[in-house]
C-alpha cells in the first residue's frame, strides 16, 4: 500500500458517518467488498446494513474495501486535488486493501463480496489476487500451489448472486441466496472464534 493510498482511506473516513474501527484481538475478521467504486456502494442500504451488523457484535470486525478508481488525481470542490489510488491488473502494482486498517484480503478470515449488478462479478476476481486471495473457487479448493498467502473463506451475495447464483460460485465458497442481512447472524456463529 502507498502513502497516497492510506492519505485517500484516511480523507474518507475523516468525512465518514457511522464509520466503525475496532481492535482485531480474539476477533472475527470480515472484509466487506463492493466490487464497484465506493460511491455506489455507499448508496447501497444492503452493503450499509452488512456492515453494521457485523460490526454491532464483540466477537466480530468488519471492514470495507472497494474497486479502486482508475485514475489519480481528480480535482474536487474548491480546487483541491485529492490523490486516488490507481486502478492496476490483478497481482501487480498496487494491493486491494481495506478502508478501515489498510490491511490485505488475505488478512481476513472471511471475505464477503455484495454482488448489486451482474458486471461486478466480472470484478471479483482481480480485487481477489489484487487482496492476495487465489481468485477461483476450485483453486482454493485444491489447495493449488500460490505465491498468494492468503485462504480465507469467499462469499458472495446480494441481488446479482441471488439471481445468478451458479456463475458466482466459480469465484465463491458460498453463496448466499436471498436476505444476506437476515443471514449474517448464522454465518458468523459458524465462524466465532
Amino acid at each position: 500500500m502507498t502513502w497516497e493510498t492510506r492519505r485517500y482511506h484516511e480523507e474518507i473516513l475523516s468525512r465518514e458517518v457511522g464509520a466503525v474501527r475496532k481492535g482485531w484481538g480474539g476477533k472475527l475478521r470480515v472484509a466487506l467488498v463492493y466490487p464497484n467504486r465506493y460511491e455506489a456502494a455507499m448508496s447501497n442500504l444492503g452493503f450499509l446494513t452488512v456492515y453494521a451488523r457485523v460490526n454491532a457484535r464483540a466477537d466480530a470486525v468488519c471492514e470495507r474495501a472497494f474497486r479502486p478508481r482508475e485514475r489519480t488525481g481528480k480535482v474536487l470542490h474548491g480546487g483541491y486535488k485529492r490523490p486516488r489510488p490507481r486502478r492496476e491488473p490483478a497481482g501487480r502494482g498496487l494491493p486491494l486493501t481495506t478502508l478501515e486498517s489498510s490491511r490485505p484480503l488475505s488478512d481476513f478470515h472471511i471475505v464477503a463480496f455484495s454482488l448489486s449488478y451482474e458486471n461486478d462479478l466480472l470484478n471479483v476476481p482481480s480485487l481477489l489476487a489484487a487482496g492476495g486471495v487465489l481468485p477461483f473457487r476450485d483453486d482454493r479448493a485444491a489447495g493449488k500451489p500460490s505465491r498468494i498467502k492468503g485462504r480465507p473463506l469467499v462469499l458472495a451475495g446480494g441481488f446479482a448472486a441471488s439471481l445468478s447464483p451458479e456463475p458466482t460460485g466459480a469465484v465463491a465458497d458460498a453463496v448466499v441466496v436471498g436476505d444476506g442481512e437476515r443471514a449474517v447472524d448464522s454465518i458468523l456463529d459458524l465462524g466465532s472464534p
